[in-house]
């Protein structure tokens, strides 16, 4: 067990670092990668499944990849089962999908752009949103 604040704290670090990594070394392929998670959670959300949570580790997961840093690719799938676990506890709320896809969506265009500023920017607003809704559930502890 940790707390919310531990896993928010790290994933600030390490995911705002990352994609800056991802923006100035994704490959080909590795846009391709996430522009597949991009794909299969549009059809998700538009069949109406409301759980998200595999689509977003799969889009986190592709930018951990193309940052092409073994260690920190080790450090996001050391948390990976914690973010998911905290993912699925969060009450379903109609914004929720529609706000990570759109959120994903700018992000990877900010990386396929080599912008790693933004790419970072929009990292950040959209680990807060989160961070944000976890408070609102009264998530603690995972």
């Amino acid at each position: 067990k940790t707390s919310l604040m531990a896993l928010v704290e790290a994933r600030m670090v390490v995911e705002t670092a990352i994609v800056e990594f991802a923006a100035q070394r994704a490959t080909q392929e590795d846009l391709e990668d996430m522009e597949e998670a991009l794909k299969e959670a549009i059809e998700a959300h538009a069949a109406g499944n409301p759980h998200f949570s595999p689509y977003s580790v799969a889009f986190h997961t592709a930018l951990a990849r193309a940052a092409k840093n073994p260690v920190l690719l080790f450090t996001v799938d050391s948390f990976r089962s914690l973010f998911y676990e905290t993912l699925e506890k969060l009450p379903p709320r109609a914004d929720m999908g529609g706000r990570a896809l759109r959120d994903h969506q700018l992000i990877y265009e900010a990386v396929k752009a080599r912008d790693s500023q933004r790419a970072r920017q929009l990292m950040l607003e959209h680990l807060e949103y989160y961070e944000k809704a976890m408070e609102a559930s009264h998530l603690n502890n995972i």
